[in-house]
């Protein structure tokens, strides 16, 4: 299973009737050979280097930070979250989602 594609962007269960509720938080590191200051976002998250280090995400109100990483399974709960259309979001939102568009779900 591959993942959602978020529709905007502002370990274990998030729970399925929590998905109306609000949002979720998203936080990405990353690692490239390239320089995002000096690149900006889109060169940075199209670049061949860059990679997702993890991901922490919460959802609104549940008082629990989870965590990705890469060749872990895209958590279930998280995916369907976001398919059924439950807004992201981030500090740096257009960073976060670039990387989501160009990384996890191209």
């Amino acid at each position: 299973m591959g993942w959602a594609a978020p529709l905007c962007l502002h370990a274990e269960t998030l729970r399925r009737e929590d998905a109306m509720k609000g949002f979720i938080s998203v936080d990405f590191e990353t690692r490239s050979m390239i320089d995002l200051r000096k690149t900006g976002v889109y060169p940075y998250a199209e670049h061949h280097s860059t990679d997702v280090l993890c991901m922490a995400y919460s959802l609104e109100g549940s008082g629990k930070v989870l965590s990705w990483m890469p060749g872990q399974p895209v958590p279930q709960a998280l995916n369907n979250l976001v398919t059924a259309g439950m807004p992201l979001r981030a500090w740096n939102a257009g960073f976060e989602y670039r990387i989501w568009q160009d990384i996890l779900s191209p």
